[in-house]
């Protein structure tokens, strides 16, 4: 039970753009355990795993796959799941409703959390600036390249065409690509869950996923065929991410530990464009799938990658709250975080 509220807790911190589920796994206690239990799944399991399978070694098999790793990442990620499942409506309706205020709570918290990874470099050296600035150019490349809302746009137009009676090969054509490019994000967000400091949705936000993945969760009791393919894949980026990035991180935190997290801290700070909370949008009629119907929201408000600054005082203030409550909770987050790494020295001496 201890394990699953701990990927309970993981979970929430996945969900929110900003709050590393890697980090809460280190104050929880349990990353030097997480990180082991995912490295004991890779290419070696698998070779041993399909050689007992193929010489008939039922014993064998049922020991190598229900190992103590394996109860132990089943809680966390059955834990993190229904955290998920749960926080994903509420996300849903936080970016349709108030887009800009739940952007600049991201904002204060990406703002603040960028001392979390600053604080494990040893050495502050200007040659590993360098991988600063590559991570911040990066960052601002994706972000001013991948427009949300254009996807946004292309799926309404499918689902119009659907309800028109249109079809279209070049339509299935960009869906089979589009699944391509979720894997792939999957992938490296997922990747993103065992660095302390970076946000699994702090990736799919820059990538333009965020909304889409969401959305598809919040959806998924209706059993929509393409929201079961989106998360399939996904699901499936997810797990080759864990098996083949955890190997690779391992080796990159050991052998080049200050210029990875100079890297990253990079990332961070050039995601300032993309949680900018204010945006360009226009109003279209978006054609969205309701209980297997399709249905017409008329002037659906649709916000573009492109910034602006805001309007009015009025619209100002509730949006600087916001950044300031994700900023206290963020700095009161780092407090409590110091507390328990002075605990532990304590302890240890």
């Amino acid at each position: 039970m201890k394990h699953i509220i701990n990927g309970f807790i993981i979970g929430i911190a996945n969900i929110i753009p900003g709050v590393s589920g890697g980090t809460f796994a280190l104050i929880l206690g349990i990353y030097p355990q997480l990180l082991r239990a995912i490295g004991t799944y890779n290419i070696n399991f698998t070779k041993l795993f399909l050689n007992t399978l193929k010489t008939k070694q039922i014993k064998e098999t049922k020991e190598l796959l229900f190992s103590k790793d394996f109860y132990f990442l089943t809680q966390i990620f059955l834990g993190a799941l229904i955290s998920i499942a749960l926080l994903s409506k509420i996300m849903k309706f936080l970016l349709e409703n108030q887009y800009e205020i739940t952007y600049g709570f991201f904002l204060g918290l990406i703002v603040f959390s960028i001392y979390i990874p600053y604080k494990l470099i040893d050495e502050k050296k200007f040659k590993n600036f360098i991988w600063l600035i590559v991570g911040v150019g990066l960052t601002l490349f994706i972000s001013i390249k991948v427009d949300p809302s254009v996807k946004m746009i292309e799926k309404s137009q499918h689902y119009k065409e659907i309800l028109e009676g249109v079809g279209s090969a070049a339509v299935l054509k960009n869906q089979v690509f589009e699944y391509i490019v979720i894997c792939l994000t999957g992938m490296i967000a997922v990747s993103a869950m065992v660095l302390p400091g970076i946000s699994g949705s702090f990736i799919l936000l820059l990538f333009g996923k965020y909304y889409l993945v969401i959305s598809a969760i919040s959806r998924l009791h209706h059993l929509y065929y393409e929201d079961i393919l989106l998360i399939s894949s996904f699901g499936a980026g997810c797990i080759f991410g864990l098996a083949a990035f955890v190997k690779f991180f391992n080796y990159m935190y050991s052998k080049f530990k200050n210029q990875t997290i100079f890297f990253l801290i990079g990332l961070m700070i050039g995601s300032i464009y993309a949680l900018w909370p204010f945006k360009k949008y226009h109003f279209i009629d978006l054609y969205i799938k309701s209980n297997n119907d399709i249905l017409m929201v008329p002037g659906f408000k649709i916000y573009t990658n492109q910034l602006r600054l805001f309007d009015t005082i009025g619209q100002l203030w509730p949006v600087a709250l916001s950044f300031t409550i994700g900023s206290i909770i963020m700095l009161l987050f780092i407090r409590y975080e110091k507390k328990q790494d002075n605990t532990k020295n304590e302890e240890s001496t």
